[in-house]
């Protein structure tokens, strides 16, 4: 029996160094799916003129990858990229990142972040709060996403 761990963490960082970790909020806690299925996960902020939610991905092999982001209603995930990315990101919009086909390679750390577009301010940005998450695949059929 092969079991793989996917693990979703986030962290706020504030490029000015406060911290803002209860604005940033990214969901569910659980998921329990079938691998070959698709999962979504939501994030969103509470911060005033920040429009822009972003999503990444942290392999195993410590490689940061730019899935995509949110920005005026819109998802645009980057080209080569399995995922579909919808929704807005200004203050309490929902941008939900949605992973088609999961499987062992999906193990990974999934990030979200909120900031201002560059023409706005300085980009700053907050990344998510504390919270780990564990994707299982057990036996190549199910997948199992516990927060922590």
């Amino acid at each position: 029996m092969m079991i793989t761990v996917f693990c979703i963490t986030c962290h706020i960082i504030l490029v000015s160094g406060s911290s803002v970790s209860d604005d940033v909020h990214q969901i569910p806690g659980h998921i329990i799916t079938k691998n070959k299925d698709q999962t979504k996960i939501v994030c969103y902020h509470n911060i005033n003129n920040y429009d822009r939610i972003l999503w990444y991905k942290l392999a195993e092999n410590k490689q940061l990858q730019l899935l995509g982001y949110c920005f005026v209603g819109k998802g645009y995930p980057e080209p080569e990229v399995h995922v579909t990315i919808d929704g807005g990101a200004n203050k309490n919009e929902n941008c939900t990142l949605t992973i088609e086909g999961l499987n062992a390679s999906s193990s990974a750390l999934y990030f979200c972040a909120a900031s201002q577009h560059s023409a706005a301010c300085l980009c700053s940005s907050v990344q998510k709060p504390h919270h780990i998450f564990y994707l299982c695949i057990k036996d190549h059929r199910h997948l199992h996403l516990v927060s922590h």
